[in-house]
């Protein structure tokens, strides 16, 4: 009851997700103005109310993740029924739908399937098992962004002795593309919805010019430090060291102005500032201060519900001097830190306003880096990828035990994510550090619940510092410690390395990759991929710079580019 009576009662229109385990007499007898509910005959799904004036009901579907090959559960509504359902097969599947007024119900759950309504035409109907079709859904290529599904058809005449034809579709369908739409664009946390530097935005400017995307606003208020940024419900998350202390702020994303700060922890550190990229999911926000302070607050106000410090209370512990930098990653109900330490690398705190701890990942106690985990589903598994100085490896998202691992020895700092190309049951792993360290490729193989993992390369040349690693187009694209280098993922084999803007940070958004150097005037420049050669569109430099390392990784959200040099941030028009 609390996640529906937090959805606007003068909404004309919504999709929502409905999380495993919710019981359907939650549902019952719930009355809300121009609204109408029916009992539930399942457990997880999609539910989809549609409030009209004329009383007549349009229709209500329920997917029972129980239900395989049977037919699909539908409630009826009225008069107004589908002709037809969409049935994605996938076995686990990360929820793209949420509130499109920002309230997200669910992050992920798994089921054993999904169901979209349809219209497709006659020849539409008679396909089968190819992927991504859905024809009826105008926003092809945002679905495809999303996942890459198989679908199938099965026609629901009848059903209940009702006439199969939906009155006004074209508004559903309009829906549909505007949840994925919003969950496409989700930029809650470090790296993106994906955790991969990717923003699956769309429809952005093709060429900024030589003077650069126009500046919408600029605020230079933000302190020292290194954190990025996350967004929710028209807010901007983000932490810096001011008059002495370290802050977790929230600004207003349109002009930039300060809403609410907390006091995270003291400032100051090797190389001043936090380095950790606040997480949300709309209500709270979890942020880690540089000396270990972790807390819990609310999103709209800043109140926080709790705290405490993971090298003091948990036994946390860094490979080196440089402080605690990973970014906490939320994942169905946990908060994922690597800490480190001899009580087990990472923890799984409860996404919750009070504290609690889901596990602890006791078989790996290496200290921790300065790179985040990278969740994923790969054979069926829920699971995080860790690089530490000793390994790179795959916990369990359920229990934190230990999937499959590899030696990966790092040196003095380790910075970037791992990243990966997944081709069906095979992974295909990159993990690279500096201080001559470089790259190493792996593949991994699953097989019936179990993994193999196996090296494939290596490469000293290839070392990622603070800059990040982005897969697009099935190759691997990074800054490393003088240029930019296009990498083959099966093979490790090097396709091109250009001197682009030199030594920085990379993310990649509408087909394009945009990269910022991390030093001089802190060129950014925008980057058409391709394993043939390298192919700049455009750059400009960033006014006002700092005298510190712009380390800052470059993110668009909402059609704006944003651009972070210590306490001043940038924001350009991009859509």
């Amino acid at each position: 009851m609390a996640v529906l009576n937090s959805i606007d009662n003068a909404a004309s229109e919504i999709v929502c997700v409905i999380p495993a385990g919710v019981c359907p007499p939650l549902l019952i007898n719930c009355r809300l103005p121009n609204w109408h509910f029916l009992p539930l005959p399942s457990l997880a799904g999609v539910l989809k109310f549609t409030p009209v004036d004329t009383g007549d009901y349009h229709y209500c579907y329920y997917y029972s993740p129980l239900t395989t090959r049977n037919s699909p559960r539908i409630v009826k509504m009225g008069k107004k029924m589908l002709n037809q359902v969409v049935q994605v097969k996938q076995t686990h599947w990360q929820a793209f739908a949420s509130c499109f007024l920002g309230v997200r119900l669910v992050k992920n759950f798994s089921s054993q399937g999904l169901l979209f309504g349809g219209c497709g035409s006659p020849r539409d109907r008679q396909r089968t098992g190819e992927q991504i079709t859905a024809p009826c859904i105008p926003s092809e290529k945002r679905l495809y962004c999303c996942r890459k599904f198989v679908v199938s058809y099965r026609p629901l005449l009848n059903l209940f002795g009702e006439i199969t034809m939906l009155r006004p579709f074209l508004l559903f369908c309009a829906v549909c593309c505007l949840t994925l739409s919003v969950s496409a664009a989700d930029w809650m946390q470090w790296r993106g919805p994906d955790h991969n530097g990717i923003s699956q935005e769309t429809g952005l400017l093709k060429d900024w010019g030589s003077d650069g995307p126009k500046l919408v606003w600029k605020v230079n208020s933000l302190g020292i430090g290194y954190s990025n940024l996350s967004f929710a419900n028209g807010m901007i998350y983000s932490m810096g060291d001011r008059n002495g202390n370290c802050f977790l702020f929230a600004l207003d994303e349109k002009t930039g102005e300060e809403k609410w700060n907390v006091n995270v922890g003291p400032a100051g550190g090797t190389h001043e500032g936090p380095r950790c990229t606040p997480a949300t999911d709309g209500k709270l926000v979890f942020a880690l201060g540089q000396f270990g302070d972790f807390v819990c607050v609310d999103a709209k106000t800043g109140k926080e519900y709790w705290g405490g410090n993971v090298e003091k209370d948990l036994g946390g512990k860094v490979m080196s001097m440089w402080h605690f930098a990973a970014s906490p990653v939320i994942d169905g109900d946990n908060v994922v830190v690597p800490i480190g330490g001899e009580k087990g690398t990472v923890v799984a705190f409860k996404k919750s306003e009070n504290f609690g701890i889901n596990w602890r990942s006791s078989e790996i106690t290496d200290s921790c880096g300065y790179n985040s985990i990278v969740p994923m589903t790969f054979g069926g598994k829920r699971q995080y990828l860790l690089f530490t100085v000793n390994r790179v490896a795959a916990l369990d998202a359920e229990n934190g035990k230990v999937l499959w691992q590899a030696e990966c020895p790092g040196r003095t700092a380790i910075c970037s994510d791992p990243v990966f190309l997944m081709e069906g049951n095979t992974c295909y792993l990159l993990a690279s550090s500096a201080y001559n360290t470089g790259a190493r490729f792996f593949k991994v193989t699953a097989d019936g619940g179990k993994f193999t993992i196996e090296k494939i390369a290596e490469d000293n040349t290839l070392q990622s510092h603070h800059g990040g690693i982005v897969q697009v187009g099935g190759h691997f694209y990074f800054l490393t410690q003088r240029e930019l280098a296009c990498v083959e993922p099966k093979t490790g084999k090097t396709l091109w390395k250009n001197r682009s803007v030199g030594k920085g940070s990379i993310m990649a958004v509408d087909g394009k990759l945009i990269v910022r150097s991390e030093t001089g005037d802190g060129d950014v420049a925008l980057v058409q991929p391709s394993p043939e050669s390298y192919k700049e569109i455009c750059r400009f430099s960033q006014p006002e710079r700092s005298n510190k390392n712009s380390w800052t990784y470059p993110t668009v959200y909402n059609g704006k580019l944003y651009i972070r040099d210590q306490g001043l941030l940038l924001c350009y028009e991009v859509k």
